[in-house]
């Protein structure tokens, strides 16, 4: 059996093992869920590196790890459990994982937990709404590396036009700008000052493509 917390931009998978143990993995954490995660293992007496992405083993049960990670990571707000039994049957409730399914998760395949949504306003912004948009737009002049890349990790990487200098360009909607900003020069392991917040992150990311591809000395020295 698998747990799954939805997360930002990955999961959290919560898999049984035997002897009521449990192996949490996580991937490409913000820095809410990175912190609720330092706080579990702390609680649990473990030293863990919370890389990119990573495993590793605690002496609970996987129900007994939702239990105490959930409130973490949602601050306290109520969760939907959806349970999926090895029959394909789904049984969706709005009771905590530990009490609607026992430790040992007889015929159950995967759990999922997510947030409950709120009632009333407000509805989303626009800027997330233009987001939407924009990362259409953009995949329409991403080259076929770079739009695996923007799907994978919402970051690609660019080739500057003048000096040939390999680019990190990161979207600041991902978890990895908080390393490499928005623009980073990967031959000097620099990040570069550069932004345009009055577009949508990804119209942001498609703007410094073209930047440096196109007219990179011109905009550096900008």
């Amino acid at each position: 059996m698998v747990i799954h917390i939805c997360s930002w931009f990955g999961d959290i998978e919560i898999m049984a093992l035997p002897n009521d143990r449990a192996r949490v993995r996580w991937l490409k954490l913000i820095p809410h869920e990175k912190k609720a995660l330092k706080q579990f293992f702390k609680a649990q007496g473990l030293k863990v590196k919370l890389d990119a992405e990573g495993t590793t083993e605690v002496d609970l049960s996987a129900v007994g790890v939702c239990t105490l990670l959930s409130p973490l990571l949602h601050s306290g707000k109520q969760a939907i459990t959806a349970i999926k039994f090895s029959t394909g049957e789904v049984e969706v409730t709005d009771k905590p994982v530990a009490a609607v399914i026992k430790d040992d998760a007889a015929g159950v395949d995967a759990v999922v937990q997510v947030q409950k949504p709120a009632r009333g306003c407000p509805m989303p912004s626009a800027t997330e709404m233009k987001e939407v948009r924009a990362a259409y737009v953009v995949r329409k002049f991403l080259a076929a590396g770079q739009l695996r890349d923007f799907d994978a990790r919402r970051a690609f990487v660019a080739v500057g036009c003048d000096t040939g200098h390999t680019y990190r360009i990161t979207s600041r909607w991902s978890p990895d700008v908080e390393q490499y900003g928005a623009l980073y020069d990967v031959a000097r392991q620099a990040a570069i000052c550069a932004s345009n917040l009055d577009v949508p992150p990804s119209e942001e990311s498609l703007s410094l493509k073209f930047s440096v591809e196109h007219f990179e000395q011109r905009f550096l020295d900008s």
